[in-house]
């Protein structure tokens, strides 16, 4: 499979995955956000935060998109591994962080997002 075509099949099941842990989270699983993580909250946080001070630097030295995409699609594997093992006890804060941060970055590189 050519390396554009894996980006964006990867891409559209991020964002199904994202569209579908948010219908299943009822109003009530939102009144408790983001004051703590749990164990299993930390790791993917982590990521995260290295993901966005990687992509920072690539795009402040460079706009070398194949580093960019590799760090998106390291944080969309791991976001989809934390919501397959975590189930619905995931933090709706972090993964909703994660969906508007990986939407920027393609926003911010020009690409259309607008169907996802």
């Amino acid at each position: 499979m050519d390396k554009l075509l894996y980006y964006e099949t990867k891409l559209l099941d991020f964002f199904n995955d994202i569209k579908k842990h948010s219908v299943t989270t009822t109003k009530s699983d939102y009144i408790n956000i983001g004051t703590t993580f749990s164990q299993y909250d930390f790791p993917l946080f982590e990521h995260l935060a290295t993901t966005k001070k990687q992509i920072h630097f690539v795009l402040c030295d460079s706009i070398d998109m194949p580093v960019v995409m590799e760090n998106i699609n390291q944080l969309i594997s791991t976001t989809h591994e934390y919501l397959n093992i975590n189930g619905g006890n995931v933090n709706n804060q972090l993964i909703s962080f994660i969906n508007t941060y990986v939407r920027g970055i393609l926003q911010t590189l020009g690409l259309d997002i607008d169907d996802y």
